[in-house]
């Protein structure tokens, strides 16, 4: 199976990268609907986008590190 699709299913339950995502949301994210550029410009993304962005970095940065662990295992 590819090492994306494999970590995909195995954060797609949540976890910690989801409630530091969400954490992250609420702090940042103004009325719940928009954030900011650093032009001043304001974007509205639904919630469950940022969650897709959190989830994917999550999944990158799981293959990084087991990359890294095991450097033999991706052979």
């Amino acid at each position: 199976m590819d090492h994306f699709i494999e970590v995909t299913n195995e954060l797609s339950k949540g976890g910690d990268w989801l409630g530091a995502a969400r954490s992250w949301m609420q702090s940042n994210v103004k009325r719940g609907d928009s954030l900011s550029w650093s032009s001043g410009e304001t974007v509205a993304i639904p919630f469950y986008k940022l969650e897709e962005l959190a989830r994917t970095a999550a999944v990158a940065a799981v293959i990084a590190d087991r990359a890294r662990r095991n450097p033999s295992a991706g052979q």
